[in-house]
């Protein structure tokens, strides 16, 4: 969560800002931090669970994305496999959050494709 960085800075409203603080600093404040009360923590944190996951997964990125930083994704994937959970992983250079055209049609074609493979007929085949 620490190594989150945009390209162009962002700059919340002052109410965004403030329900975003009080929001941390209540969590903080009930629940300590992540190094002082880890059981919470995890408990709240989903990458805490890859072992539930039951299906393949596939992650796209624009190599530009201002929403979402491309190292999220990567650190996902290689979770995931730790796991020993199948994940498929797509990153189209230039591409924003949206991962809008050229590549939108090859994302959406890899999600298809991916969907009737793994998802379509109710079996979970892992690679």
């Amino acid at each position: 969560m620490n190594n989150w960085q945009r390209k162009v800075r962002y700059q919340p409203s002052t109410r965004e800002l403030s329900q975003r603080n009080n929001y941390r600093k209540t969590l903080t404040d009930r629940y300590g931090t992540p190094d002082s009360n880890s059981v919470f923590w995890n408990s709240i944190d989903p990458t805490h669970f890859l072992t539930d996951v039951t299906t393949p997964i596939q992650l796209h990125t624009g190599g530009n994305d201002e929403e979402v930083p491309v190292t999220f994704s990567v650190n996902l994937k290689d979770r995931l496999e730790k796991a020993g959970k199948y994940a498929e992983y797509y990153n189209y250079p230039g591409g924003d959050h949206n991962i809008s055209s050229p590549n939108f049609e090859l994302a959406m074609q890899r999600s298809i494709d991916f969907f009737n493979k793994y998802l379509k007929g109710g079996e979970i085949n892992e690679k």
